[in-house]
């Protein structure tokens, strides 16, 4: 019976993720991951194998780096590249990953400019470089940008404006991967020249349907991979399963889990190392959640209403 929701899932979310809210595609996601867990505890299988089993040996991430906050943080923007720059090498040194992935666009170019040239120093010429500016700039900026930079071979840019028509000059102009958070596949196939496709599985509807979704944009010449926004041990887990599962990702994803305060799940948190994550030979997601770790949030919650790691001073 479970694993007959789990199926049904499939023809649902594909409707939940086209004409529903944001809001309920997220929610039924969440009761979606709980019926694989449930699945794969019933029949003493991780989810993984569930989803057609490994494809990979374990789910591939890159390290994450957040801009400083001048005032809580106590630096100048001028400060900015030395802290970057130490940032991407221990997160490097951390987790193994090949990739180091960052924001631009908060401060100024020419400290975005510096913040590269300073992290391509540290950690050497075998590490890949991104960026992510949430559309936080236009294209004299972002022309400016990429320009000065040619030197340090930034291989991707996450949305450094909003048009996708512009993002796709950028691309002919300089030769990025250029990238965005659009999953409407309609939509996509007129913007080839943006290759990149961030998803994210709760907006997606989920494990069932993520995958369907990744197929389909290979089929059209794109590159899937996974955002991350926000989750915390069970999101995570389910991400892993689907980083180790998934055939159709073109690169490693995102990993905020460094980030997080407390994962809510019982045991050590899965964090990143050599590079990924290795879900465990465990029935289900592999993970429990701690109840007292829930509680004291949920109490937190009820206080102080909605609060993540965006809201730190």
């Amino acid at each position: 019976m479970i694993l007959v929701a789990c199926a049904n899932c499939v023809g649902w979310t594909s409707v939940t993720t086209s004409l529903a809210t944001p809001d309920l595609v997220e929610a039924f996601a969440a009761v979606e991951m709980a019926l694989w867990d449930l699945a794969g505890k019933t029949v003493g299988k991780p989810v993984f194998e569930l989803l057609g089993g490994a494809v990979r040996p374990q789910a591939e991430f890159v390290s994450y780096g957040y801009l400083f906050d001048l005032k809580s943080s106590g630096l100048s923007e001028s400060d900015l590249p030395a802290a970057m720059a130490r940032c991407a090498e221990q997160g490097i040194t951390r987790s193994g990953a090949k990739m180091f992935e960052f924001k631009v666009g908060r401060y100024s170019v020419e400290t975005d400019i510096e913040n590269v040239r300073a992290i391509r120093q540290v950690v050497g010429d075998d590490i890949e470089l991104a960026v992510d500016a949430n559309m936080k700039i236009d294209m004299s900026r972002a022309r400016r940008f990429l320009e000065a930079v040619r030197p340090q071979r930034i291989v991707g840019f996450e949305e450094p404006v909003a048009s996708y028509i512009e993002m796709s000059q950028l691309h002919d102009e300089f030769g990025i991967l250029m990238s965005g958070h659009c999953l409407d596949p309609e939509k996509r196939m007129h913007y080839p020249k943006v290759r990149g496709v961030v998803g994210d599985l709760h907006l997606q509807g989920g494990l069932s349907n993520t995958p369907r979704q990744a197929e389909h944009f290979a089929s059209l010449g794109l590159q899937f991979w996974q955002r991350a926004c926000l989750e915390t041990g069970v999101s995570w887990a389910a991400m892993v399963h689907l980083g180790m599962s998934c055939p159709h990702l073109g690169r490693a994803s995102q990993a905020l889990m460094d980030y997080v305060e407390d994962d809510l799940i019982e045991g050590e948190p899965w964090h990143v190392k050599n590079g990924g994550v290795i879900a465990p030979q465990l029935p289900g997601l592999g993970v429990s959640l701690d109840m007292a770790a829930l509680a004291k949030y949920h109490e937190h919650f009820v206080r102080h209403g909605d609060y993540s790691h965006f809201d730190l001073p």
